[in-house]
């Protein structure tokens, strides 16, 4: 299939960079201040031109079915996200020890709307734009109330 050549094609750089970034973070090598700043301005733009992307694909008139799709999609994820962040926190578990924090950390994060990151990879693979940018924002406004739930859940429950 093509899924795998664009994904080495296109992810394998960010792989890279994040496990030079956890071997230098386990060898403590220290940024110097200047290069960490220009990181940190560089990083603080992404979100922003990624939401941007996203704006400009997002139709508000949809017809209905596609409303059904993004609502199901939406709780897929924000409710799903739990069950692979509870197996993900076993499995993590079983490799290294993880504290209470971390251990809610991983918990919170599976649970968050639709990444926006999602966005990257329609300018890779042929795949309905409207639909992908409808579930980022209709996830990300039900995330309003589940956020608040499962915060209550791993609080009560997993502290």
């Amino acid at each position: 299939g093509i899924f795998l050549p664009v994904l080495l094609k296109n992810a394998s750089v960010p792989i890279i960079t994040a496990f030079v970034s956890m071997g230098m973070n386990i060898a403590r090598v220290e940024i110097p201040g200047l290069l960490w700043n220009l990181i940190s301005q560089f990083a603080s733009l992404t979100i922003p031109m990624i939401l941007f992307i996203i704006g400009l694909n997002f139709k508000i008139r949809m017809p209905v079915s596609r409303i059904k799709i993004l609502g199901a999609a939406s709780i897929v994820r924000l409710i799903g996200g739990f069950a692979l962040g509870l197996l993900a926190l076993t499995i993590v578990n079983l490799v290294f020890q993880v504290d209470s924090l971390s251990g809610k950390v991983i918990l919170i994060l599976s649970t968050m709307p639709t990444a926006t990151m999602s966005v990257f990879f329609i300018q890779h693979i042929d795949i309905d734009r409207q639909l992908l940018t409808g579930i980022i924002a209709y996830s990300t406004v039900i995330s309003l109330i589940t956020i608040p739930f499962w915060l209550f859940i791993v609080d009560r429950f997993f502290g």
